[in-house]
């Protein structure tokens, strides 16, 4: 049995986040202390949130750390729309505020009072559909995406398209970053977690 815990900052769909794991045969833990940060099977960090203050919350409690340390051990990671963009350099949400800096992307706003609310698909790139979800809908709600270097394009898996085409997907090491919410996806949710859980 799989031990989940998904991160505490507060704010977030934590519940929505919770109900979707317990679908499958997991212990789920809604903490933001730094053991259980550690010592879990899978991290979960929610997709809700502007980026200064989730990185604010993360600095004030010494959680980045925590989140650091646990990457550098390749321990298991998902990070779903801000969980994601948190791993990037910086964002420029509200004003510019450094990231975890553990991925080379910086989080960047699609267009002026443009957001990406609603469904949309998901490609697979490289020819390789490691989770099953090419060609599937699933929920996205964000103004803001992950402008990759050339070096980390590699580690972008899927993409989607809106306005450009953007990275949905982003496995580098154990860590994956979705820009969609699998928790709002409905049954191509459930399928994509049964998949995460696949490989904790």
């Amino acid at each position: 049995m799989n031990n989940i815990c998904i991160l505490d900052y507060n704010i977030g769909n934590l519940f929505a986040l919770k109900n979707i794991f317990e679908k499958f045969d997991c212990n789920i833990l809604i903490s933001k202390k730094k053991k259980d940060i550690l010592k879990c099977d899978l991290l979960v960090l929610p997709g809700v949130g502007t980026f200064p203050e989730v990185i604010k919350f993360l600095k004030f409690h010494k959680i980045d750390k925590a989140i650091i340390k646990r990457y550098n051990e390749k321990k298991n990671i998902l990070g779903i729309c801000i969980g994601l963009q948190i791993f990037s350099l910086y964002s420029e949400e509200i004003k510019k505020t450094s990231g975890l800096k553990l991925i080379n992307f910086k989080t960047i706003k699609f267009d002026k009072n443009a957001s990406h609310i609603g469904w949309n698909k998901v490609l697979m790139k490289n020819s390789l559909d490691e989770y099953g979800i090419h060609g599937k809908y699933f929920y996205f709600n964000h103004s803001f995406y992950l402008n990759h270097s050339k070096k980390e394009k590699k580690n972008v898996k899927y993409t989607s398209n809106f306005k450009r085409s953007f990275p949905a997907l982003v496995k580098k090491g154990s860590f994956i970053g979705t820009a969609f919410h699998p928790e709002k996806s409905q049954k191509n949710g459930e399928y994509f977690i049964s998949k995460i859980l696949n490989y904790v």
